[in-house]
Protein backbone atom coordinates (compact mmCIF):
# COMPACT_ATOMS: atom_id res chain seq x y z
CA UNK A 1 0.00 0.00 0.00
CA UNK A 2 1.14 3.56 -1.04
CA UNK A 3 0.10 6.35 1.14
CA UNK A 4 0.55 9.80 -0.18
CA UNK A 5 0.58 13.06 2.49
CA UNK A 6 -1.03 16.20 0.40
CA UNK A 7 0.20 19.11 2.09
CA UNK A 8 -0.83 21.26 -0.44
CA UNK A 9 -1.69 21.25 -4.03
CA UNK A 10 -0.22 24.51 -5.83
CA UNK A 11 -0.39 23.48 -9.41
CA UNK A 12 -2.46 21.09 -11.48
CA UNK A 13 -1.46 19.24 -14.71
CA UNK A 14 -3.80 18.35 -17.46
CA UNK A 15 -3.97 16.50 -20.02
CA UNK A 16 -4.94 17.02 -23.85
CA UNK A 17 -5.52 15.01 -26.62
CA UNK A 18 -3.50 17.26 -29.09
CA UNK A 19 -0.82 20.31 -28.55
CA UNK A 20 -3.29 22.91 -30.54
CA UNK A 21 -5.42 23.85 -27.69
CA UNK A 22 -7.03 27.32 -26.70
CA UNK A 23 -7.52 27.87 -23.19
CA UNK A 24 -7.66 31.49 -21.94
CA UNK A 25 -6.14 32.45 -18.75
CA UNK A 26 -3.37 34.06 -17.08
CA UNK A 27 -2.83 31.25 -14.84
CA UNK A 28 -2.22 28.65 -17.76
CA UNK A 29 0.85 27.51 -18.88
CA UNK A 30 2.21 24.64 -21.20
CA UNK A 31 2.87 21.63 -18.48
CA UNK A 32 6.33 20.59 -17.47
CA UNK A 33 5.41 17.57 -16.32
CA UNK A 34 2.89 16.14 -19.59
CA UNK A 35 3.72 16.45 -22.74
CA UNK A 36 0.50 17.57 -24.40
CA UNK A 37 -0.95 19.54 -21.59
CA UNK A 38 -1.15 22.70 -19.40
CA UNK A 39 -0.76 23.40 -16.05
CA UNK A 40 -2.57 25.63 -13.96
CA UNK A 41 -1.17 27.11 -11.07
CA UNK A 42 -3.80 27.97 -8.16
CA UNK A 43 -2.16 30.76 -6.49
CA UNK A 44 -4.05 32.22 -3.91
CA UNK A 45 -6.54 29.12 -4.87
CA UNK A 46 -4.03 26.74 -3.29
CA UNK A 47 -5.76 23.46 -2.19
CA UNK A 48 -4.98 22.58 1.50
CA UNK A 49 -4.90 19.02 3.46
CA UNK A 50 -8.32 18.33 4.68
CA UNK A 51 -9.80 20.69 2.26
CA UNK A 52 -12.15 20.08 -0.68
CA UNK A 53 -12.04 22.06 -3.83
CA UNK A 54 -14.52 22.08 -7.23
CA UNK A 55 -11.77 22.82 -10.66
CA UNK A 56 -13.80 23.47 -13.58
CA UNK A 57 -11.94 23.87 -16.72
CA UNK A 58 -12.99 24.30 -20.61
CA UNK A 59 -11.02 25.20 -23.78
CA UNK A 60 -11.13 24.35 -27.51
CA UNK A 61 -8.79 21.69 -29.24
CA UNK A 62 -8.76 22.77 -32.77
CA UNK A 63 -8.87 20.48 -35.96
CA UNK A 64 -10.17 17.00 -33.73
CA UNK A 65 -13.29 16.54 -35.36
CA UNK A 66 -13.43 15.59 -39.08
CA UNK A 67 -16.48 14.62 -41.06
CA UNK A 68 -16.30 10.96 -42.83
CA UNK A 69 -18.09 10.78 -45.40
CA UNK A 70 -17.43 7.33 -46.52
CA UNK A 71 -19.37 6.54 -43.21
CA UNK A 72 -22.02 9.39 -43.26
CA UNK A 73 -22.82 8.30 -46.71
CA UNK A 74 -23.46 4.03 -44.85
CA UNK A 75 -25.34 5.92 -41.93
CA UNK A 76 -27.24 7.62 -44.43
CA UNK A 77 -27.97 4.87 -46.20
CA UNK A 78 -28.41 2.30 -43.14
CA UNK A 79 -31.32 4.60 -41.83
CA UNK A 80 -32.97 5.07 -45.53
CA UNK A 81 -33.75 1.43 -45.28
CA UNK A 82 -35.47 1.99 -42.14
Amino acid sequence: MVRILLVALTVLSISAPAQNYGFSSKRIYPSTYIENGVEVHLGSNTIYSGESAVFRLSGINRNMVFRDTETTRKLSASHDRC
